[in-house]
């Protein structure tokens, strides 16, 4: 059994996979491999299933790996990208060859929007989230936006492709959630299986906050991230109640941990970002400064080094700067005069000189 599925896996389909004689299980599905499929996949004269879909892969399906399809072979379950819409395309007729050319795990939430096929999606969606992260970050493995991509694409059952531009902002909260460690968090941290209704409901009965008279969600109490609800609706969440943009991010003594993302720069609306009493670590993004609805930034009690971005005092709007007690150096930059509309300036604690 071979079980390599939901990746970034890249390249081809090595002419040697015909070599492994014993493979009965092959899950290829969900990455972004290309070329063709390779002959030599017929040598597996044991393989019983071979999920090939939601790939690049082009061309025909071999006949010798047709061949090994039920009741003259062992396979009895083949998909590839088959469908009439789907580029690249693998011709393989169904149901003589592929027994389908799509396959979509079962959702416990119907979605918004109609399928497309994975490659038109993938390339949409890498379009638009080029212009919010960089491209290479985004399908280097293990990073929080390519964890935040995979878990779109191949994960959320709120959303299918293809995506209004709304799905942008579910994106940046989903690196949000990776980039300060979402899984360690104390409340509200993502169900162990996203598709499992009881396990969605456990992840949500613990997401309470740690001084609920602090909060008000829209919609009433706060669903775990990344379940398949709105992201307005996730745990120390706020949103504009006419549009459903995000506006308040607050967290206090909830374990965060990681680095702040720069991605935060794209929710043009947010207004409070509190983040207090954590283990981030790491810059305050200088990209910060463009988030000119901003009226209170809240970091303090955290490990958070570097200097102080100067773009930070040009916000319009800020009305409270809490940073103290963390690590910061360097220097009060004089630009700190810009800052028309400060009321509250916390940045005791820390290294500045």
């Amino acid at each position: 059994s071979l079980q390599l599925n939901s990746n970034h896996l890249t390249g081809t389909i090595s002419t040697d996979i015909g070599m492994a004689a014993s493979l009965r299980i092959l899950f290829l599905q969900e990455n972004f491999l290309t070329g063709t499929i390779p002959e030599e996949m017929g040598n597996n004269v044991k393989l019983e299933r071979a999920n090939l879909q939601n790939n690049y892969l082009s061309g025909e399906m071999p006949q010798d790996v047709c061949d090994l399809r039920e009741p003259t072979g062992s396979i009895s379950f083949l998909t590839a990208d088959c469908g009439i819409n789907d580029e690249p395309r693998v011709d393989c007729a169904v149901p003589d060859c592929c027994t389908e050319c799509t396959y979509k795990s079962p959702s416990s939430q119907p979605s918004q929007f109609p399928t497309i096929s994975f490659s038109s999606c993938l390339s949409q969606v890498l379009g638009v989230l080029s212009t919010v992260s960089n491209r290479t970050t985004l399908l280097t493995s293990g990073t929080p936006q390519s964890r935040a991509l995979g878990w779109l694409l191949h994960r959320d059952t709120f959303y299918s492709c293809p995506f209004d531009l709304a799905f942008v902002q579910r994106y940046i909260m989903a690196v949000f959630y990776y980039s300060t460690d979402g899984p360690s968090w104390d409340v509200c941290s993502a169900p162990r299986n996203l598709t499992d209704p009881s396990s969605i409901a456990d992840a949500n009965n613990n997401c309470v906050a740690s001084n609920p008279g602090d909060y008000q969600f829209t919609g009433g109490e706060g669903d775990a991230w990344l379940t398949p609800s709105h992201e307005c609706f996730w745990g120390m969440v706020r949103c504009r109640d006419d549009d459903q943009v995000v506006a308040f991010i607050e967290f206090d003594t909830n374990r965060l941990g990681g680095t702040l993302p720069s991605e935060l720069q794209h929710l043009n609306d947010l207004r409070v970002l509190r983040l207090r009493e954590g283990s981030t670590s790491g810059r305050i993004p200088s990209e910060y400064g463009t988030l000119s609805s901003l009226f209170l930034l809240v970091l303090s009690q955290n490990n958070i080094t570097g200097t102080i971005p100067a773009e930070i005092y040009g916000l319009p709007k800020l009305v409270s700067l809490q940073l103290n007690s963390n690590h910061l150096t360097g220097t009060i930059s004089t630009d700190i005069g810009m800052a028309a509309s400060l009321r509250i300036l916390f940045l005791q604690e820390n290294f500045l000189t």
